[in-house]
């Protein structure tokens, strides 16, 4: 395998997008796993690279080893990230343009991105398998991408076929 194109759609059931995002990337993967991994760890990156999510923890919380705090319930988390908000984000995807998306070569830290969406759609997934590289789909990709960056979620998270595990 040389897989170089994710595309993932967002939703479930009647949520589920009528369009999905197609992400390629600057390498090729030999693995769905290391090319979902690679895509989930950067998408993460690149939300809390553009999002301030600490959270603002008060007296009573600092001395807190659950996820919220008993006196007050503000949420403690050692990095702020909040899942409920990644989600939202990761469904407004198909509704962004690439004026919205912004231009991502590199995170506020210097790290380069090896993903970027691919805004030819379907003309360029149909170009990199006749160049004989791989594309893979996931459905369900706000689920999978938050199962896969071990978040814990309450929501139903189905299984099928293209789950990466």
């Amino acid at each position: 395998m040389k897989i170089v194109a994710i595309e993932l759609g967002f939703g479930y059931v009647e949520s589920t997008s009528l369009a999905s995002v197609v992400f390629s990337s600057r390498m090729a993967f030999d693995s769905e796993k290391k090319a979902f991994a690679s895509l989930a760890q950067e998408l993460k990156a690149l939300y809390l690279d553009q999002f301030d999510t600490t959270p603002k923890l008060r007296k009573c919380c600092k001395k807190q080893t659950t996820k919220y705090c008993p006196d007050c319930g503000t949420r403690i988390s050692e990095e702020g990230f909040d899942e409920e908000a990644f989600s939202d984000w990761l469904r407004q995807f198909p509704t962004f343009d690439l004026d919205s998306w912004g231009y991502h070569e590199y995170l506020d830290d210097g790290t380069p991105l090896a993903w970027e969406p691919a805004a030819q759609g379907y003309a360029y997934l149909r170009s990199i398998e006749e160049k004989g590289f791989d594309v893979i789909g996931i459905d369900h990709a706000e689920e999978k991408l938050l199962k896969y960056l071990n978040v814990e979620t309450d929501k139903y998270n189905p299984g099928s076929e293209d789950e990466v595990e």
